[in-house]
């Protein structure tokens, strides 16, 4: 096991959420913008993704990973208090897969809410019809968040219109979660691997601008950075992000000192500090990115390269490609979070300290 810590700068401040009047649709959320009133206790949560087989549905490794993660539920202290569920549920999507990975995870979300990052094969049609089933999505995610079928009143915001129920965020206990489409529709010509569309940046930069959580974490699909495992570079200045829109989001993210961005889509687990050695124009201290795709899906090679283009992680390469999923605790003082394999066993540990 590898234990690393990581000092980076960031702000302990009180809980708040300020409520952008005309923006966001609110749903579920009581009078106060706080969803817990356990302010400053340690709590936790569970990220995992991309559970797609390699033919047509659900890969059956995701099963065996769902009575892993419970049992953490039923054993910690923190119990996790919710998941995350970084997208690709299915090789195709619809109401058919989207339902069928439904049952599958509710051994785990009869017990805490999970929720759902949508990822570019959730809108799959088939190869005839390509994006075609945003609107299913949607319909799965108002469900889940209109009728509490989830999330209950966990003061979520998202953006308005039938459009907008993949993109989110609440308080949980004085921290921000924010969650992104990085499929919004309909996406520009040729961004096949995705996309941040302006209304999405916005919405993250009100949200980091304008309240004052003690820590703060974005989720996506399609990492802003990788290694070209879905030829998804588009020009060497972007070191190893798709493209500029995939920067002008990470700007937000750098200015705002988020303590980690989760991501999937690559089939597997990787962390990088994204700072300046990545590019001079990001801050010395950094932001981490995870990347959580090992949910069943066929692995992808952590090591990849595009001609003389490499994007490193700062794991070890040989705890990339494993089944597994990521539980995250949070204290006032520091973000830490541990790996563990569709085994339970606890691959590694990593220790964001705030200052």
């Amino acid at each position: 096991m590898e234990n690393i810590s990581v000092m980076l700068r960031g702000r302990v401040a009180i809980a708040a959420f300020v409520f952008l009047a005309g923006i966001y649709a609110s749903t579920g959320c009581p009078e106060a913008g706080v969803c817990s009133g356990n302010v400053g206790r340690p709590f936790s949560f569970i990220v995992f993704g991309d559970s797609r087989d390699n033919v047509s549905g659900v890969s059956p490794v995701l099963t065996r990973l769902v009575q892993t993660m419970a049992a953490h539920v039923d054993g910690d202290k923190p119990a996790p208090s919710f998941a995350v569920f970084m997208g690709d549920a299915a090789t195709t999507g619809g109401p058919g897969n989207l339902k069928l990975w439904d049952n599958i995870t509710s051994g785990l979300s009869t017990k805490i809410p999970v929720l759902f990052v949508k990822g570019n094969h959730d809108i799959y049609g088939g190869s005839s019809n390509g994006f075609s089933l945003d609107g299913d999505f949607q319909e799965f995610q108002k469900e889940r968040l209109d009728k509490g079928v989830n999330i209950n009143s966990r003061c979520v915001q998202r953006l308005p219109g039938n459009s907008g129920y993949s993109a989110f965020s609440f308080i949980w206990d004085g921290s921000l979660f924010v969650i992104l489409d990085t499929y919004d529709m309909p996406m520009p010509d040729h961004q096949y691997n995705g996309w941040v569309s302006s209304r999405q940046r916005d919405m993250l930069g009100r949200e980091l601008d304008n309240t004052t959580p003690r820590h703060k974490f974005v989720f996506y699909h399609t990492p802003a950075f990788d290694n070209a495992v879905h030829n998804n570079i588009g020009k060497s200045e972007y070191m190893g992000s798709w493209s500029a829109d995939f920067m002008d989001m990470w700007k937000v993210i750098d200015k705002n000192a988020v303590d980690i961005v989760f991501s999937g889509h690559s089939h597997y687990y990787a962390r990088r500090k994204i700072d300046s050695t990545v590019n001079s124009g990001w801050s010395k201290n950094g932001v981490l990115q995870v990347i959580s795709g090992g949910a069943g899906a066929p692995f992808n090679d952590p090591q990849s390269c595009m001609g003389s283009f490499c994007f490193k992680y700062d794991n070890p390469p040989e705890i990339s490609k494993i089944y597994h999923f990521i539980i995250v605790t949070v204290t006032a003082e520091k973000v830490s979070y541990k790996l563990y394999d569709v085994n339970d066993k606890q691959i590694e540990e990593y220790v964001i300290s705030k200052n």
